[in-house]
C-alpha cells in the first residue's frame, strides 16, 4: 500500500522549471531516499509535498487523499512532518520546551498557548511531557531535556529536530539532509535511530548526499537531475545505473 503518491508534479519559478513531471510512489513502512546533484530540485520537491510551495501542475496524494496545495499546517495535522536543511530549533528554549511546541499541531493547541502556558495547554501538559520524554529517550536525548537547544553539539541538534518532528505524531516523516555536518560515527548512530523510527511505524522519505546512509538504509531510491527523475530503484540498481553515475561524476565510467 502506498502512503504517498506524486503524479506528474511540476514547479516553475519565473519561467524556470525546477521540477518536470515528477511521478513517484512511496510504500507505507518504507525507508526511501531522493538523491541528486546540487540544484536537482530535491528540496523544491519536499516543499511541494509539505505545502511550503504550490506546484505549478500535477498532484500529491497522502493515503489516497489529494493534498495538492494544502497549507503546511494542515498537512502536518494529517500526519506528515518534515525537517529542513538548516536547523530551525528554538535555541533559547530547552530541549523539552522545543518538544512541547512540536506537540501543538497533533494536540490542537496553538504555538503561543504552548509558550504562555494557557489553560488548554495546562490540561494537556502532563501527557505531552511524557510523550515528549519518550521520544527523547528513543533518540537518546532524554538526558539533555533541560539543556538549552543552542547548547547541544551540532549532531545532537540535528537529532533534536527529528525528535521535534516526531512530536507531531507523523506517519510520514520527510528528512532534508539529516546527516549534514555530521562526522562518520554520528552518521552511523543516526542510521541506527532512523531504523528505530521505522520500527515505530513511521515511513521515512530522505533527501541525502551521504551515500553510506542512502545505500545502507534505503529500500527505494529516486534520482533527480535538473528537476527530472532520471532513475528509480533499489540501491544495487541505482549504484550501477550509468545515467546516475554520469549525473554525479560527469562520465559513465565510474561507480558508486
Amino acid at each position: 500500500m502506498s502512503i504517498l503518491k506524486v503524479e506528474n508534479l511540476s514547479k516553475s519559478f519565473d519561467g524556470l522549471r525546477a521540477l518536470k513531471d515528477i511521478t513517484l510512489s512511496i510504500k507505507q513502512g518504507a525507508i526511501a531516499s531522493i538523491i541528486g546533484p546540487n540544484g536537482a530540485g530535491k528540496t523544491t520537491l519536499f516543499n511541494c509535498l509539505t505545502g511550503f510551495s504550490k506546484p505549478s501542475s500535477g498532484a500529491v496524494f497522502y493515503k489516497g487523499r489529494e493534498i495538492t496545495g494544502m497549507s503546511p499546517h494542515k498537512i502536518a495535522g494529517i500526519g506528515i512532518a518534515r525537517t529542513f536543511q538548516n536547523i530551525r530549533l528554538f535555541g533559547a528554549l530547552s530541549v523539552i520546551e522545543n518538544m512541547l511546541i512540536g506537540c501543538h499541531i497533533s494536540k490542537g493547541y496553538g504555538f503561543f498557548s504552548a509558550l504562555m502556558r494557557g489553560r488548554r495547554f495546562s490540561s494537556l501538559e502532563k501527557s505531552n511531557f511524557h510523550r515528549s520524554m519518550g521520544i527523547l529517550d528513543m533518540l537518546e536525548l532524554s538526558k539533555y531535556a533541560k539543556h538549552l537547544a543552542s547548547s547541544l553539539p551540532y549532531g545532537l541538534q540535528r537529532r533534536l529536530e527529528i525528535a521535534r518532528a516526531m512530536a507531531m505524531n507523523p506517519k510520514l516523516l520527510l528528512l532534508d539532509e539529516p546527516s549534514a555536518g555530521m562526522n562518520p560515527s554520528e552518521t552511523l548512530e543516526l542510521m541506527r535511530q532512523l531504523i528505530r523510527l521505522r520500527e515505530e511505524g513511521v515511513t521515512l522519505l530522505i533527501i541525502e548526499h551521504d551515500m553510506t546512509l542512502v545505500m545502507g538504509l534505503s529500500e527505494q531510491i529516486t534520482v533527480l537531475n535538473y528537476g527530472t527523475k532520471i532513475a528509480e530503484g533499489t540501491p544495487d540498481q541505482i549504484r550501477n545505473n550509468s545515467e546516475v553515475i554520469e549525473a554525479y561524476l560527469g562520465s559513465a565510467n565510474g561507480q558508486f
